[in-house]
């Protein structure tokens, strides 16, 4: 980075339970896209409400495991009150999605209107081998049905 460039921020959102390497290709693509990358991952309760099953994983291990990769320079979990609290606290300037992920985005760009928050880019990572590398399918592989 050269001395009058500004640090780019980038966020990614995900449950990161049985981590894969979609997963891999998800935040490396995140990564590519700024100088840090902030990872937001799921709480067991949000995982719960949203796929009607807990993760495999808990939340401090998921956190754990993808706070251990080197693409990866700061791992925070969501809060459970309010999914975009992140954007007020760490103000990133691009949000990277995985090409499956569901994002209400109307809803995030009133969330940061009414709070102020100037209204980052959003990017949709492409999909990798998505025949091959998403967690359902390694899901049912271990015998858990997803």
């Amino acid at each position: 980075m050269k001395q009058n460039d500004v640090a780019r921020t980038v966020m990614a959102f995900g449950s990161f339970d049985l981590i894969h390497p979609g997963h891999l290709f998800y935040l490396d693509n995140a990564k590519k896209k700024g100088d840090r990358l902030i990872v937001i991952i799921a709480r067991n309760q949000t995982i719960l409400k949203r796929k009607k099953k807990p993760p495999v994983f808990d939340e401090q291990d998921r956190l754990m495991l993808v706070s251990r990769l080197d693409m990866v320079d700061l791992t925070v979990l969501g809060d459970l009150k309010d999914p975009f609290k992140c954007l007020e606290t760490y103000h990133p300037d691009i949000l990277c999605f995985g090409y499956d992920q569901e994002v209400d985005l109307k809803s995030l760009k009133v969330y940061c209107v009414g709070k102020g928050i100037l209204i980052p880019a959003f990017s949709r990572s492409p999909s990798y081998e998505p025949h091959k590398y998403k967690s359902s399918f390694y899901a049912k592989k271990i015998g858990l049905s997803r």
